[in-house]
């Protein structure tokens, strides 16, 4: 479960701190399930910068890591 990236869906600083702990910062990306109804764009950009991160660990948050990935 390691290998898997995980995005910022939940909202919870608890859970993304849990996320990173377990997978690390690098397989965290931003997300937010938008257009379902519990998706909030504001949201998951608070909840990230809220995050006790560096700024280049937010930064690869932010867009760093899919960009890393998906030029795979």
């Amino acid at each position: 479960m390691k290998k898997f990236y995980y995005d910022t869906v939940n909202f919870d600083l608890q859970a993304l701190k849990l996320g990173i702990a377990f997978a690390g910062v690098d397989h965290i990306m931003a997300g937010s399930d938008y257009p379902h109804q519990i998706g909030s764009i504001p949201r998951m950009l608070e909840s990230i910068r809220e995050l006790e991160v560096s700024e280049l660990d937010r930064a690869a948050i932010f867009g760093g890591n899919a960009a890393r990935l998906l030029a795979m």
